[in-house]
């Protein structure tokens, strides 16, 4: 598996965990206005962190990083909405591999500081999977 595919497979495994939501879902890469209706949000970010090589004779190399999903949800609120959102894209990767091999672990929540007029609550999983040199 590749960057790139693994990349993919996470987004894919993502969407499909948080289309049920209702809620808009940003890109790191593609940055777009705030909703003007106060509606919550979410941002998901995705980072390599680490790799090398599985072992000394082999073509394998472990690759590492980590997942980020910020939930931002209108001040006022209390967490409790973004506590149910957390909820859904913690049960996304939690315990979970995808079809090609990415495993994640040790999935937190981490809330945040205000900012603005949202709320933020992040989601955090650790992501490892094997590349294969040919």
């Amino acid at each position: 598996m590749t960057p790139k595919e693994a990349r993919d497979e996470i987004m894919a495994l993502f969407v499909a965990g948080w289309s049920s939501t209702g809620v808009d879902l940003r890109f790191w890469n593609a940055p777009g206005p705030l909703p003007k209706d106060g509606s919550p949000w979410a941002r998901i970010i995705i980072k390599h962190t680490q790799g090398g090589n599985a072992s000394i004779s082999s073509k394998r190399f472990t690759r590492s990083g980590i997942v980020f999903v910020e939930i931002h949800t209108p001040i006022g609120k209390g967490f409790t909405e973004a506590d149910d959102l957390a909820k859904i894209a913690m049960d996304v990767f939690q315990g979970k591999s995808t079809p090609g091999g990415v495993w994640f672990r040790d999935v937190r929540l981490l809330e945040t500081d205000a900012e603005g007029h949202w709320s933020q609550v992040n989601v955090v999983a650790d992501f490892t999977y094997d590349e294969f040199l040919s």
